[in-house]
Order: structure tokens, then sequence, then C-alpha cells
């Protein structure tokens, strides 16, 4: 089951930035994934909810934790380790 970006801000809000970091790189790797999944048409994904929908929320969950590594960086929560 898929939440809306709204509850998945929340739920991540108070993870460190390194924490934070993790999540939007195996949100990238999802990503990656399902990209290079779409040029091998021998691959069939079957799934509840659809790869598609999986596609999107990563996206949108991508954004959101963009959004909270931005708010702790703007906020003085340096942590160089890029």
């Amino acid at each position: 089951m898929m939440i809306d970006p709204k509850t998945y801000s929340e739920s991540i809000r108070n993870e460190s930035l390194t924490e934070l970091k993790k999540e939007r790189n195996r949100l990238i790797e999802e990503i990656r994934e399902y990209d290079n999944a779409m040029y091998d048409n021998n691959i069939v994904m079957i799934s509840n909810p659809d790869p598609e929908t999986i596609y999107l929320n990563n996206h949108l969950y991508l954004a959101e934790v963009c959004r909270l590594i931005g708010e702790r960086l703007s906020h003085g929560d340096l942590n160089y380790e890029f």
C-alpha cells in the first residue's frame, strides 16, 4: 500500500540529514531500476500497486525528501557527507 506524499513526509520528518540522504539515494535507485526495466521487453512486472503507481509515488516522495534536506541545510544542519 502506498501512502500519500504528505503522510510520507511526516513519517520521515524527524530523520537525521544522513538518513534523509540515504532515503533520497534509495528512491533514486528505485526510479532508475524502473527506467531500466522499461527498456527490457522480457521483464513482466506485476504488482499491487502497479509499477507505474510506485514510479509516480517515488518521484513525489523524492520531492518531499529533497524539500526536507533543503530545510535542514537552510537551518544550518550542515553535514558534508554528500
